[in-house]
């Protein structure tokens, strides 16, 4: 079993953060929530709020991943 680990390149995710004025009173945003959305191209797309003012909201749609180093156990079967 050999350990491979990946460090995150920060120009290989697409930075998906936007801030958004606060919906009506009638909805109550709070931080970790998902949201499913879509995009100009009309397919869906996740986001999660990352912080919630009395003004705004945050929403992330990088992937659950981006940003973070990723560590894999590999372990080789064979080879061809």
């Amino acid at each position: 079993m050999q350990q491979i680990q990946v460090a995150c390149l920060q120009c290989l995710h697409c930075e998906l953060v936007a801030i958004s004025n606060r919906p009506g009173e009638d909805l109550n945003p709070q931080e970790g929530q998902q949201l499913q959305l879509t995009n100009q191209d009309n397919q869906p797309i996740v986001v999660v709020i990352t912080k919630v003012t009395e003004e705004s909201i945050t929403l992330d749609g990088n992937p659950p991943l981006a940003g973070r180093d990723l560590t894999f156990d590999l372990e080789l079967v064979t080879i061809a």
